[in-house]
């Protein structure tokens, strides 16, 4: 069975996710710290006016966020 992929690098690691669970790729411009927030939530953005939160997979996942 063949899979459409979108493929990430994420902490210098190539990662897969299923093209289904994908429902948009963008290129992010301002990000909005947020007080209080885990260390893996960057802060906010905007994406046709409504928020998305930001997530540092990174450190999400237990790398070093440099």
């Amino acid at each position: 069975m063949n899979s459409l992929l979108v493929m990430a690098l994420i902490a210098g690691r190539r990662c897969a996710f299923l093209a289904p669970d994908v429902q948009s790729v963008i290129e992010i411009g301002a990000i909005t710290p947020v007080p209080r927030t885990p260390d893996y939530i960057s802060g906010l953005t905007a994406m046709r006016s409504q928020a998305l939160t930001v997530l540092d997979c990174r450190t999400a996942i237990g790398f070093d966020a440099s």
